[in-house]
């Protein structure tokens, strides 16, 4: 199964890509690093510093009843309560994670595991601009030795550490970050290193492969979860699941820790009424479900460092 068919996400309408990068350092990350904003996919050549696309302030629109007629929702709320359900997270969302034109934390690899494995280790702690960084000077180093890092897979980033030794690779690539704040936490590059492994070990080397795992919920996949999150400052699954979302090998309906922050917004919802009311919502900023998804993600990793997605699935 390829991501985005089935119960995986993105669908054919799940955003404009648009490259992610600040700066002239970080610019040329590559088609695969991407924004996902608007609610059309279309498709660009190679890619180039770009900000966001504009879109408009979040106003928190109210939803008519009208409107939600012919919308096919699902779970159990009646009309009144999906209008109220939608309205409230709207309103959550505005203050958890404002302006969607500010959302420079979501990026997309559709083609390339290895930049998701890196971005997914990196984004905890650091900002946007320090994780377009690293995956930018590593796409750079791929593109000189002839490879297109838009399509890496594990096993591609894993014989890059073979090739620089996890040092060479610290200095040609990544940085010193540690993966929590203890002089004894492994730096992030070699829990680069030893995700990457994991993944190739199990047969993972492509988004793809990675969206069949999570669509077949099985002893694979929390047989490699588990492995992930036995990474020195891993535990908390919030790496495993940014993995899931720049990748788009999120579930449908969403995990957990999606719908509980869903229901804390609206009182109660299932995962299906969370999966409804998250692509209304969506749609009503003008983004894609997947870029929602991203910000929530962010939002929580932002509040709870230590515990956001611990729930598991």
């Amino acid at each position: 199964m390829k991501a985005g068919e089935g119960r995986l996400a993105p669908r054919a309408n799940d955003g404009d890509i648009a490259a992610q990068g600040r700066g002239t350092e970080e610019g040329n990350v590559g088609q695969a690093a991407a924004d996902i904003v608007g609610d059309t996919a279309r498709p660009r050549g190679r890619a180039t510093h770009r900000q966001l696309s504009p879109v408009s302030p979040i106003e928190t629109p109210v939803i008519a009843a009208a409107e939600l007629g012919s919308r096919g929702w699902g779970g159990h709320m009646d009309t009144t309560h999906q209008i109220e359900a939608v309205n409230r997270v709207l309103s959550t969302i505005k203050r958890d994670v404002g302006d969607p034109a500010g959302w420079d934390f979501v990026r997309f690899y559709p083609h390339s595991l290895a930049l998701g494995i890196i971005d997914a280790i990196w984004s905890v702690r650091v900002t946007s601009g320090e994780v377009v960084r690293v995956v930018s000077h590593y796409a750079a180093y791929r593109r000189d030795e002839g490879a297109n890092p838009d399509t890496d897979t594990a096993s591609d980033l894993l014989g890059t550490f073979t090739t620089l030794g996890l040092g060479g690779w610290i200095d040609r690539i990544g940085n010193r970050q540690r993966t929590f704040a203890a002089l004894t936490a492994p730096e992030k590059a070699d829990a680069v290193r030893r995700a990457a492994k994991i993944l190739v070990d199990a047969g993972i080397e492509t988004p793809a492969d990675l969206s069949t795992v999570v669509a077949r919920a099985s002893d694979t996949e929390r047989s490699v979860e588990s492995a992930w999150r036995s990474i020195p400052g891993e535990t908390s699954g919030l790496t495993w699941r940014r993995l899931s979302l720049v990748t788009g090998a999120y579930e449908l309906p969403p995990s957990p820790w999606l719908t509980q922050y869903i229901a804390q917004a609206v009182g109660h919802a299932t995962p299906q009424e969370s999966q409804t009311i998250l692509d209304e919502a969506a749609t009503r900023l003008g983004v894609a479900p997947m870029a929602l998804r991203q910000a929530i993600w962010h939002h929580e990793a932002m509040v709870h460092p230590s515990s956001a997605l611990d729930s598991g699935r």
